[in-house]
């Protein structure tokens, strides 16, 4: 118990340590990346032999969709992976404020 305690406490001091004002930061061509990536996806969902590798692909970087009523209309947010890559990939939020989760 002693030994936990003492790890927590060690823990504790380096996290006092950590500027919480600092920004994350995020290369700048990541948006540009991740364009081209959904454009070749894009094109392997169109070939018949690619199709259900690429489905899986995206698949298994979604959690959770979420169907969330907005006035006369629904919104659909994705929970996962691709959520934090789907935010990163517009030229106005490319910044470390992105929402989704991983």
């Amino acid at each position: 118990m002693t030994a936990l305690e003492a790890e927590k406490a060690a823990f504790e001091g380096k996290l006092s340590g950590m500027d919480e004002e600092s920004p994350i930061r995020v290369h700048p061509g990541l948006s540009d990346l991740y364009r081209e990536k959904v454009a070749n996806l894009t094109a392997a969902l169109n070939k018949p032999d690619l199709r259900t590798a690429a489905a899986n692909q995206i698949r298994s970087l979604i959690s959770e969709i979420r169907i969330v009523p907005e006035g006369d209309s629904l919104q659909i947010e994705l929970v996962g992976e691709l959520a934090g890559l789907m935010t990163l990939s517009e030229k106005t939020k490319a910044r470390g404020d992105a929402t989704g989760c991983s």
